[in-house]
This record gives C-alpha cells, structure tokens and sequence, in this order.
C-alpha cells in the first residue's frame, strides 16, 4: 500500500516534491510532538476540522491556480 501511494505521489509530482513533502510532514510531527512535551500549545489547529480547513484552502489554491492558468 505504501510504496503505490508512493508511486502514485511520484507520478504526480516529481521526486523532489515527494521528498520534500515527507520532510515537511517528518519535522511536523517531531515539532508537534516536541510542544506537547514541553506542554506548550499546539502551533495549528488542535482538530481535525481545523486542519482539513487548511487543507481545503490549499487544494482550492492549487485548483484556482491551475484552472486560471496563474
């Protein structure tokens, strides 16, 4: 399951960006969990909604972008 979703990643956008998008996500989780250590507050949305908001900003970003040609 892993490596195929990997594949398809790769399909879609490129070695780099696969690699940078699983850097991002690994210093994401050491930050988070880091913060939670140290009993400080979250530095995003402390629920799923919140993040999935993030998300769907994103997503309509990349669909404006590509749709306008921009």
């Amino acid at each position: 399951m892993g490596w195929k979703l990997y594949k398809l990643f790769k399909s879609v956008l490129g070695v780099m960006e696969v690699l940078e998008t699983l850097l991002a996500a690994v210093v994401g989780f050491v930050v988070g969990f880091l913060f939670a250590f140290l009993k400080l507050p979250v530095p995003a949305p402390a629920t799923l909604s919140g993040v999935m908001g993030i998300v769907g900003m994103f997503l309509g970003f990349v669909a404006a972008k590509t749709l306008l040609g921009r």
